[in-house]
């Protein structure tokens, strides 16, 4: 407990869990009163925002026009009018420096929220009062547009109000909205065709740490949806972010603090097409499996010991029983029904008032759901030299898997006046997913059909405590001073991976000796982190128009440990006899069968499956903002990113005379300078230009010959400590029209030029070797076309439809060396010669085309939305030598979502995905070598809510 990101780890922890109860306490103290105050007046909130940067306004007066209430605007440029009767009225906002504008028509109710966003412009003179109808400044996605035509940088983004109408229940299947993103494996983000590793993640601005090994990016199915304000992504760099991505940062923001009490319950049910109410497969697991947690049952048993491996040499026959005894519970898939889906979630937040300009406010929220899935009749193959007619492995399987998500916010905001906040945010995710495979057919190895069966349990666990600051500094010329540290955690957790292999004879499966069979696999690996920055922005005037330098320094520091053992259960004696070797594998790992005359366990673990790693990027950047003629607005500067990147293999016992095993030490400093400029053609229209040098670092599994292989036959993954950074040249212009305040039509066009990209690839070797390498180079345009706007120009009646569409183009090209840098086991490093040949970059798709059509009529109540996604076909995995690369077939998927409100603010809500687009096929060398069903799903939700 002296370790502090441990003791931090705990606390956040403990916030997490308390706040459930805060939740049910709160909101329990909170219902009588807030429906009592709703009943005769409600609330006027929104934000005010500067008409040509973008940047919120604070200190800006906000007041019923017919001066019965107002307020003034806090550092984020919100505000909050309290006690307004139930009316119509005109809302006017001014400031000091800018004009005065007037909003006619806005509709307070009582009991309710009404929300108004305002934007002003500053003005040198003081003119004659702006008057525009509430309408046209209402709005989230409205707001989102507003700061997207007025931000420095190529963005895109979706906000609550989108995420809601879709039947997207994480982050990443919200992202898909987004133009260009391509969402892999359900839980990556692909920007613009380019892979995960182009691509960074930052919560509230801070980077976090992954809890998948060998992942860049977080896998963004963890973090529930519900929990986001705004999912906004930067397409061109800016020196302010972090220099590590060449596709897109993906900017997660939490809610913040309501502008006034809410509560939230929801309750959900789904059903899918090939799992609900089938004839699955599972096991015996634990106590705890529904919440996510294992209960112990699957843990290492504390018998085992730490110092010094499980071996005949070490222990007596009958210790070596008692140590195969041990590891309890089931070995083998046993027969079930699959379940419903289901899901609960329940949020409480209020603001408080502490005198004149003082405010504070909290959000808490708690989301669970459990989930099913089953692919029954799944294909499973390996193609080798003798290609797409002799598959080596040709496996039909059933694969079903429970999924459970915990996930817990908590921020709390606090406004000692109009120009400083404070704000403590914690979230927490935990995912935990139940597998268990049987995969049968032939395989080459062993020239006969196998039954090869595999229990897996893994639980990622994400923790992220942060606390920052604003402060506007009056007596710097308004100077914006911004701080923030944050604490993380993610962790992995796999324990009592189970695997059994059987071959046929004689039309009977027979149990086989083979290197995984028989094998338990235990991972626990856990990244502590603290990131910590600061940055000041100095305004000033530049001739007539608005200016800012702004300058900033951060660090950020993440510190692996991955423990591994891995155990084999060997028969040795006559009690593994040709009757025993045909029963199930519960019955065969029974303990009457773990003896000295039957199985004895015998450790496993290769010396370089435990790792420490640790990486240190210090950063510091310089850059300004100003107009150089009328219009005409550049932003840039320069950014320097020192980082370390160290892999020490552990061999958890020395042996002696063998050579430490080899890890990874990377060391290097780059200057990343970055322009981007924007030229406003009138007050709707900008063209967009930008130029900038990133790069993309190797991540820390990457870097490890840790190796592991996926089934028996299947291809052995490996590191390559070898790996060196890529180096990446961008360059965006974009045409941009904000037809009214939900209206855009814009085209992008964009070039990329990599040096060194890092890919996997799969290589022959004296077997199948998955692996990352660098290639020579590679080159990366595209086109992007994006609309967004109500149908109200085709025909009056239709202004209550709007339509949201995008589709990229992309093309890319990658050249390979005639050798690359691999790591071989029992060998190390070694120049392999591979076959030059040019393809495209791994992971990019030749096109993304998403669209969407809602109706929400304007007076509120139902809503429908039908939503479309398809990607193009792409590479999942590189081949190398002779191996043809592996591809992603494309995919269609059509997804709706229709809401309705009940009575006395309860709300349903019916999502059905995967209308279309529910199989899934890769490919290799026009052989089909991996297919599964993923199924149609639909789900009722029903919600009640006070307030918003």
């Amino acid at each position: 407990m002296n370790n502090p990101v441990e003791r931090c780890y705990r606390i956040g922890a403990f916030m997490v869990q308390r706040s459930l109860l805060f939740l049910l306490l709160g909101a329990l103290s909170g219902i009588v009163p807030s429906t009592l105050s709703a009943q005769d007046a409600g609330r006027l909130v929104g934000r005010v925002l500067d008409g040509e940067t973008g940047q919120p306004l604070s200190s800006v007066q906000v007041y019923i026009s017919d001066g019965s209430a107002g307020a003034l605007t806090a550092l984020d440029g919100r505000y909050v009018i309290r006690n307004v009767p139930a009316g119509t009225y005109d809302v006017t906002a001014q400031n000091i420096g800018y004009g005065s504008k007037t909003v006619t028509g806005v509709v307070v109710q009582a009991g309710q929220t009404a929300e108004l966003d305002i934007t002003l412009t500053s003005q040198a003179v003081e003119l004659e009062e702006i008057i525009v109808t509430s309408s046209a400044q209402r709005g989230s996605t409205t707001a989102l547009l507003t700061e997207r035509k007025l931000s420095a940088v190529v963005s895109d983004g979706i906000g609550a109000e989108q995420i809601s109408r879709s039947p997207d229940g994480d982050a990443a299947a919200a992202l898909r909205r987004v133009p260009g993103l391509s969402v892999v494996d359900g839980k990556y983000a692909y920007v613009r065709g380019l892979g995960e590793r182009y691509s960074s993640t930052t919560l509230n601005g801070a980077p976090l740490a992954s809890p998948e090994p060998d992942k860049k990016v977080i896998p963004l199915d963890v973090i529930p949806s519900g929990l986001l304000q705004s999912i906004v992504t930067s397409k061109s760099y800016s020196p302010d972010q972090p220099g590590d991505y060449a596709g897109g940062l993906v900017q997660l923001e939490t809610r913040d603090f309501p502008s006034n009490r809410i509560l939230n319950v929801s309750v959900s049910g789904g059903w899918n097409s090939v799992a609900t109410g089938a004839d699955g497969i599972g096991y015996a697991g634990g106590g705890l499996d529904l919440l996510g947690f294992d209960d112990g049952t699957r843990g290492l048993p504390g018998a085992i010991p730490m110092d010094g491996p499980v071996t005949r040499s070490n222990f007596t026959d009958a210790q070596l029983e008692e140590l195969g005894q041990s590891f309890g519970g089931d070995w083998g898939p046993t027969d079930r029904k699959i379940p419903f889906n289901g899901g609960l979630g329940l949020s409480y937040g209020d603001d408080f008032d502490f005198g004149e300009n003082q405010r504070a406010g909290f959000i808490a929220s708690f989301n669970y759901s459990a989930d099913q899935s089953l692919r029954a009749n799944s294909i499973e193959r390996v193609f080798a030299s003798a290609g797409v007619a002799d598959p080596e492995v040709d496996y039909r399987g059933t694969v079903a898997q429970q999924s459970v998500t915990l996930g817990g916010l908590v921020n709390l905001t606090y406004q000692p006046r109009p120009t400083d906040q404070i704000k403590l945010a914690s979230i927490y995710n935990h995912l935990s997913t139940d597998a268990v495979r049987i995969y049968e057919g032939f395989n080459l190895d062993s020239s006969t059909n196998q039954w090869n069966s595999r229990l897996q349990y893994m639980e990622q666990t994400l923790l992220n405590t942060q606390l920052e600051g604003e402060h506007h500094l009056g007596f710097l010329a308004d100077a914006v001073l911004n701080w923030r540290g944050a604490l993380t955690r993610a962790s992995r957790y796999e324990p009592s991976t189970r695997e059994s292999l059987y071959q046929e004879f004689d039309g009977e499966y027979i149990w086989d000796d083979f290197i995984q069979s028989g094998s338990v696999f235990h991972q626990d690996m856990v990244d502590d982190g603290w990131n910590a920055g600061t940055s000041l922005k100095l305004p000033f005037d530049l001739g007539d128009s608005p200016a800012s330098v702004s300058v900033g320094v951060s660090t950020d520091r993440k510190d692996r440990t991955a423990f591994t053992r891995r155990f084999r259960f060997r028969p040795r004696g006559s009690l593994i006899d040709s009757e025993a070797r045909t029963l199930s594998p519960n019955d065969l790992f029974d303990d009457a069968y773990i003896d000295p005359d039957g199985f004895v366990i015998q450790e496993a673990t290769f010396r370089t499956d435990n790792y420490d790693a640790l990486q240190e990027i210090d950063a510091a950047y310089a850059m300004v903002d100003f107009e150089v003629l009328n219009g005409l607005r550049l932003s840039g500067g320069a950014r320097i990113e020192r980082s370390i990147q160290s892999v020490s293999p552990k061999d958890l016992w020395d042996v002696a005379g063998l050579d430490p095993v080899e890890g990874a030490e990377r060391e290097s400093t780059d200057v990343l300078p970055a322009i981007n400029a924007t030229l406003a053609l009138g007050e709707s229209m900008n063209l967009r230009a930008s130029a900038s040098q990133t790069l993309a670092r190797a991540q820390l599994r990457e870097l490890a010959p840790f190796s592991f292989a996926d089934y028996a036959g299947g291809y052995l993954v490996i590191g390559n400590p070898s790996l060196d950074r890529t180096r990446i040249e961008n360059f965006d212009l974009r045409f941009e029209w904000f037809g009214g305040p939900q209206t855009v039509f814009a085209v992008s066009t964009f070039y990329k030029q990599f040096d060194a990209p890092i890919e996997v690839s799969v290589l022959p070797s004296s077997e199948l070797l998955k692996t990352w390498v660098n290639a020579e180079g590679a080159n990366n345009y595209g086109l992007e076309i994006e609309v967004r706007s109500d149908l109200g120009f085709l025909a009056q009646g239709l202004d209550e439809l709007s339509f949201n569409g995008n589709l990229t183009l992309i093309e890319s090209e990658v050249t390979n060396g005639s050798t690359i840098q691999v790591y071989l086991p029992g060998t190390g490093q070694t120049d392999l010669a591979v076959v030059a040949k040019k393809r495209a970059l791994q992971g990019q798709s030749p096109y993304v085309l998403n669209g969407g059509l809602t109706w929400a009529p304007i007076e509120g109540g139902a809503s429908a939305t039908v939503l479309f996604n398809r990607f193009g076909r792409r590479i999942d995995a590189v081949g190398g030598q002779a191996t043809p690369d592996i591809f992603e077939e494309a995919r269609n998927q059509l997804d709706a979502v229709v809401e309705w409100p009940i009575q006395g603010g309860w709300k349903a809500k019916i999502s059905a995905s995967r209308l279309i687009g529910n199989e899934v096929e890769f490919t290799q060398g026009g052989g089909l070598l991996r297919a599964y069903d993923l199924g149609r799903s639909v789900s009722l939700g029903i919600s009640w809510g006070l307030g918003r």
